[in-house]
């Protein structure tokens, strides 16, 4: 039923983690910033991350759906510099058809409900809501430092949350390498010689790092490495094709009352971008809180 919504999330966010992928800068010193009114931070990830999403789910819904985001256009409109930077990102991993720097910043104002094209068919029915970087601290703090931030889009249909898509760029895939650095989510000397040797030839993410996480109202919450959703939804043309090859693995939360499962065998999630410099000793505070003080045994192989 919702095969076209869930396939348009899909690529929108994939495009957005690509391009934000790109511009996270290494450290945390190289990447101009902007400040709204409320003192946050913009970056050009903000500015390009929103037109490449909005304008790929603005492609297939013209005149039809609505669309709420962050950014507006008229910091580029009055700095040509930032916008050459934002158009320079997008034009290099972004393989959609943003012709000009004019479509970019239409793009980015479909957002402020800004579309020149005939509304006539447009209701309130549909709307899809964007933060194009959830998490601008993480962005800033730098790829190899672990920065986490995440690309947060969801379809909203009478009011009603239908469709919502989380891309993690950098986030570390399970048992894998990347899962093991201190703080977590840093990378490993490994990680950084294999993306200065390998860099974008066989696409934007490795086989350890990024994920994406897509949840459709009465049908479950999944999650799929971005590699490989990389690699299927930019070949394909049918979503049904890609979405059949993808290895989707379904996610589940149980009742925290061990009735589901033993305590020793309870997953604890930790706030990422936090950068917890001990997540040993987090998860085990946080399952004292919970459980009381023998609720976890800590031994030579972790908690």
């Amino acid at each position: 039923e919702r095969a076209e919504d869930v396939h348009v999330a899909l690529l929108s966010v994939l495009h957005a983690s690509r391009v934000t992928r790109h511009l996270q800068p290494i450290g945390s010193s190289d990447i101009q910033t902007l400040s709204k009114k409320d003192a946050s931070p913009v970056t050009v990830g903000d500015f390009a991350s929103q037109a490449v999403a909005l304008h790929t789910i603005h492609n297939t819904f013209a005149n039809r759906d609505m669309y709420i985001a962050e950014e507006g256009s008229d910091a580029l409109r009055n700095d040509e510099e930032l916008l050459e930077k934002v158009w320079g990102a997008v034009n290099h991993v972004h393989t959609g058809d943003l012709n000009s720097e004019e479509d970019l910043l239409k793009a980015i104002d479909y957002g402020q409900g800004i579309d020149e094209e005939d509304q006539s068919l447009v209701t309130n029915r549909r709307v899809w809501a964007l933060d194009p970087i959830d998490g601008t601290k993480g962005f800033l703090r730098g790829r190899f430092f672990g920065g986490q931030y995440c690309i947060a889009l969801a379809l909203i249909e009478d009011g009603e949350p239908v469709v919502s898509v989380l891309g993690c760029p950098n986030l570390p895939l399970p048992s894998t390498e990347s899962t093991k650095a201190i703080p977590y989510g840093a990378w490993s000397e490994n990680e950084v010689k294999n993306d200065a040797a390998t860099g974008s030839s066989n696409g934007l993410f490795s086989s350890s790092r990024g994920c994406l996480f897509v949840a459709v109202r009465g049908g479950g919450c999944y999650e799929v490495p971005l590699h490989i959703l990389e690699k299927y939804l930019l070949e394909q043309s049918s979503p049904e094709s890609a979405s059949a090859k993808l290895p989707w693995k379904r996610l589940h939360v149980t009742a925290n009352d061990g009735t589901a499962k033993a305590k020793h065998e309870a997953t604890f999630c930790l706030g990422v971008e936090r950068g917890f410099s001990d997540p040993n000793g987090t998860v085990l505070k946080i399952a004292q809180v919970i459980h009381g003080p023998d609720a976890l045994i800590v031994d030579d192989d972790g908690i």
